[in-house]
């Protein structure tokens, strides 16, 4: 049997030839003119939102950094006020010119109080349970936040019961 020899290749008859001009469907052109103003109008319409979010983003940074600055000031102020009280105190006299003392009494702790026991619980569930379990105790019935907390209690009854 004798080799074949490529079939030569007749013109594609969905390619056009360089002498045709290519068919052009008007509703794909459109379409695809329609689609691609779009996508350009949502890359504007996205652009113009990042700068608004950078805009305000920026002015967030410049409003914190107005109110450190006022922080800053109200504590260099502070600061000024306490040591200008300081200066007026009179000087304590020596100890020597002071007439000899009863013992003193040592200095009274600070009274204990819900707030001040569960400021260090650390998250605000942790200070609330601390609380609750703090205001159990007989000791601390008549703080403010116990009896606070038991007003809410009595409050949530009372709407239970009108349910």
């Amino acid at each position: 049997m004798p080799p074949q020899a490529p079939p030569t290749s007749a013109p594609d008859a969905r390619t056009p030839s360089p002498t045709q001009q290519p068919v052009v469907d008007p509703a794909a052109a459109a379409a695809g003119l329609e689609a691609e103003q779009r996508l350009n109008a949502l890359k504007a319409q996205n652009a113009r939102l990042n700068q608004q979010r950078l805009e305000r983003e920026r002015r967030e940074r410049v409003l914190a950094a107005q109110e450190q600055a006022r922080a800053v000031q109200a504590l260099e102020r502070q600061r000024a006020e306490q040591a200008r009280r300081q200066a007026q105190t009179p000087p304590a006299q020596p100890a020597a010119a002071l007439p000899a003392a009863p013992a003193a009494a040592p200095p009274e702790a600070p009274a204990l109080n819900v707030a001040r026991l569960c400021e260090p619980a650390g998250n605000f569930f942790a200070r609330e349970l601390c609380r609750l379990r703090e205001c159990r105790k007989p000791a601390l019935a008549n703080d403010p936040v116990c009896v606070s907390f038991r007003q809410m209690e009595e409050a949530n009854r009372a709407r239970q019961q009108n349910n």
